[in-house]
């Protein structure tokens, strides 16, 4: 096996394992938008699929930056400890 493709499998080990780990918290969702940086705090964060990697988090429609992130080419998502 390949430098690179045990280090994907590694990655993946620990994607898996932080995912499996947050079973309920704050997260804190930024992004980059045509307006300038954004973010927001939710408490809708979870794991959809490992392969591809997929997360889900919520934002009300009705929120004043819910255009803002439907905007966004990406997101970053801080997941809090405490």
């Amino acid at each position: 096996m390949s430098k690179v493709a045990s280090a994907s499998v590694e990655d993946a080990k620990t994607y898996r394992q932080a995912l499996g780990t947050f079973a309920t918290g704050v997260c804190v969702v930024t992004a980059d938008t045509p307006t300038g940086p954004v973010g927001i705090t939710v408490n809708s964060f979870t794991s959809v699929s490992l392969v591809p990697r997929l997360v889900l988090w919520c934002l009300d429609q009705g929120s004043e930056r819910a255009l803002l992130f439907a905007a966004a080419e990406r997101y970053v998502i801080q997941v809090l400890q405490a």
